[in-house]
Order: structure tokens, then C-alpha cells, then sequence
């Protein structure tokens, strides 16, 4: 299920302990990231536009931990919602 978080909520999560109950996917492109990233090791980048390449290692479960939530982040939201769906449709994560 494909659920909308506030901006407060998501930086709760990442100055928690509780961080690592969760995976954190950034899914913006690698220029944007030198703007400003997420502080941490735990941040995963799968930028939307390499879909194609890394979409089948989450369908085969080997790219994410199917039994944490999944946190899908970008600059608006649009794209995060993309690959949210794309997560939820193959039963990527809880």
C-alpha cells in the first residue's frame, strides 16, 4: 500500500533511532544529489530514470529487505510516488 507522508513525519524518521526500521530509497538523479542529500550509509539511490536497469533486482528481492517499510524520496514527490507504485505492484516491500 502506497501511502503519502508529510515532510515532518519522513525528518522524524531520519533523526530517530527508529531509522533502522526502515529502508530509505532516494530515487532523484545523480546531479541532484550535489545539491543536497540524506546524511548516511543507509540511504539507497535508485534514481527513476535507471528503472529499467535496477527494477528486475527488486523483483527478484535481491536489491531490497522485502521485511522493512520502504521510504521513497525525491525534490516533489512525483517521481517517489513512481517508484512507491512500481514497489507496491510487485509486493517490494511492506
Amino acid at each position: 500500500m502506497t501511502n503519502i507522508m508529510k515532510a515532518e513525519d519522513f525528518v522524524a524518521i531520519l533523526q530517530s533511532t527508529s531509522r533502522a526500521d526502515y529502508q530509505i530509497i532516494d530515487v532523484r538523479e545523480a546531479d541532484e544529489l550535489k545539491d543536497i542529500s540524506l546524511v548516511g550509509d543507509d540511504i539507497i539511490h535508485l534514481p527513476l530514470s535507471g528503472l529499467e536497469t535496477w527494477s528486475s533486482k527488486v523483483i527478484q528481492g535481491s536489491l531490497l529487505d522485502r521485511s522493512k517499510p520502504t521510504l521513497c524520496m525525491c525534490k516533489l514527490g512525483g517521481r517517489s510516488m513512481k517508484v512507491a507504485n512500481f514497489l507496491g505492484e510487485f509486493r517490494c516491500y511492506v
